[in-house]
């Protein structure tokens, strides 16, 4: 079994559906580890490699996908975790991540 991978310059954008024989089509070699690691993936989440493949490799999401999901996270976290936390915390927590990846947090 071998994984197809789009290779036309423009496989960033949304390729037209159904494919061609006429388009360039390629083989990307794996493992056989990781070809079983895969298909032992979509298996234990029910769904075929494919569909596996495109849940991870799917178009971003937009800023409004983005935003609904960061309120979500926020509203489990408020309820579930950490009653106290408002909106004022998630300015500090990314000055907080950047120092840390800027290498100047020096404790927490």
């Amino acid at each position: 079994m071998a994984l197809v991978m789009d290779t036309r310059k423009d496989a960033g954008s949304p390729a037209p559906r159904p494919y061609t024989p006429e388009m360039e089509r390629s083989e990307l070699p794996i493992s056989h580890a990781m070809r079983d690691h895969v298909i032992w993936a979509a298996t234990l989440r029910g769904m075929s490699v494919e569909e596996l493949l495109v849940s991870l490799i799917g178009p971003p999401e937009t800023v409004e996908e983005l935003r609904a999901r960061a309120q979500k996270t926020h509203d489990y976290i408020k309820e579930h975790l950490c009653p106290e936390i408002d909106d004022v915390d998630g300015p500090t927590g990314r000055e907080m991540w950047d120092a840390f990846r800027e290498g100047r947090l020096t404790s927490i």
